[in-house]
């Protein structure tokens, strides 16, 4: 929550690696806040920190009003299908 927060008055880091650190559905929840604010941030690395289909979701909905994030690794979170399916 804290680094979610602070991702949101955040104006100069352009990457993030949190790879394993098993933030889960409510970690992604806080990082969606965090990107419909954020717009400095490119390049954000989620891999392995089971977020599941509903924090794919949250995560995808956050970015229709983001225009700096470029890339978005996702692998090893259990999202399947419907959950990949919120970012087409």
């Amino acid at each position: 929550e804290a680094l979610a927060d602070a991702l949101k008055v955040n104006s100069t880091l352009k990457e993030i690696d949190l790879y394993r650190n098993e933030i889960s559905y409510l970690g992604a929840l806080g990082f969606a806040d965090a990107l419909k604010i954020n717009n400095a941030l490119q390049c954000i690395n989620l891999w392995n920190n089971n977020i599941g289909d509903k924090g794919a979701e949250c995560l995808a909905q956050a970015l229709n009003g983001n225009n700096s994030l470029m890339k978005l690794f996702l692998y090893g979170n259990s999202i399947s299908d419907a959950g990949a399916g919120a970012f087409a």
